[in-house]
């Protein structure tokens, strides 16, 4: 089956912050989607050109478009396009999954993707090319006949079971370090996260549960980055890259031992750093130029 896959446009902060960086998620879903057959083209709307008003959408049996909240407003109206060209069109992301029945309900999309993308995507790809519009999948949900079918999922238990994401079909050219203006890239390392913070989505998206690839994954991820694309900037989109020290200091020292000289970046939180003093020296021999922490009390005794 053909597929096109979307990334939209970010505005305001989160543009400044990571419109510059691989959509990972987009490009794990394709990556997935080519191991099972499927052809996928990914468009990238940070980082080129893409007039969706006037593209031809008849040209693919599916089109997934991912969507947060910032963003919705520009997918409802590229939706209204790809709906003139009667193509299945597929939401994923966090506010996909979190208002789907409105989406369904408003006919605004086909089909919603609960949580991880990769496996219902893909499974719903390939019962479409067998004819099936109402396919009963785990992690899918749609309308039909005015009622709202939808399945949860499980989590992905162990992710070293997935391709590494599609980078080949992105404009690799296009994207730089927010920080040192050279060609950069993205990795995840691992997925969830065990604090249910009120300002975050992320547990709910990807689950409470920390789940993470093995060293050695990551490790020749890293190598691929370095070695096949040249990228000495690399950022780690972890929501906790540091949440286990020991884990985060032997990547550090798998780095060093292969002399990956790069530059990164990533996410902690600000008890990890503080108690961690033999992390941060790690971390840092091993390249790392800044950790983002993030803003989760104003009092200084509690952080």
């Amino acid at each position: 089956m053909n597929v096109l896959l979307i990334n939209p446009q970010n505005t305001g902060y989160y543009y400044k912050l990571g419109a510059f960086y691989p959509p990972l998620g987009m490009a794990y879903i394709s990556s997935y989607l080519k191991k099972h057959g499927h052809n996928v083209k990914m468009v990238d709307m940070n980082a080129e050109r893409f007039n969706y008003k006037d593209f031809d959408y008849s040209q693919f049996e599916l089109v997934g478009i991912s969507t947060d909240t910032v963003r919705f407003p520009l997918v409802v109206d590229i939706s209204r396009y790809v709906k003139k060209c009667n193509v299945p069109l597929v939401l994923g992301g966090p506010h996909a999954a979190a208002d789907y029945e409105r989406i369904l309900r408003d006919n605004i999309a086909d089909y919603v993707v609960f949580g991880e993308g990769e496996i219902p995507t893909c499974q719903l790809a390939s019962e479409l090319e067998k004819g099936n519009r109402y396919p009963e999948l785990d992690g899918l949900a749609y309308s039909k006949d005015g009622s709202i079918v939808s399945k949860k999922q499980d989590f992905i238990k162990d992710l070293d079971n997935l391709p590494f994401p599609d980078r080949d079909g992105l404009p690799l050219n296009n994207y730089k370090s927010r920080f040192d203006k050279n060609p950069a890239t993205s990795i995840i390392t691992s997925r969830g996260c065990p604090f249910n913070c009120e300002f975050c989505s992320a547990s709910q998206f990807m689950g409470m549960r920390w789940r993470k690839r093995s060293n050695e994954s990551v490790l020749e991820e890293i190598k691929l980055l370095v070695k096949k694309y040249g990228y000495k900037s690399i950022i780690f989109f972890d929501d906790n890259f540091t949440l286990d020290p020991k884990r985060a200091i032997d990547i550090s020292e798998k780095i060093l031992k292969n002399d990956l000289k790069i530059s990164w970046w990533a996410f902690s939180r600000a008890d990890e750093v503080v108690y961690n003093e033999e992390m941060l020296e790690a971390l840092s021999r091993a390249g790392c130029k800044m950790l983002f922490i993030g803003f989760e009390n104003i009092n200084d005794e509690i952080l």
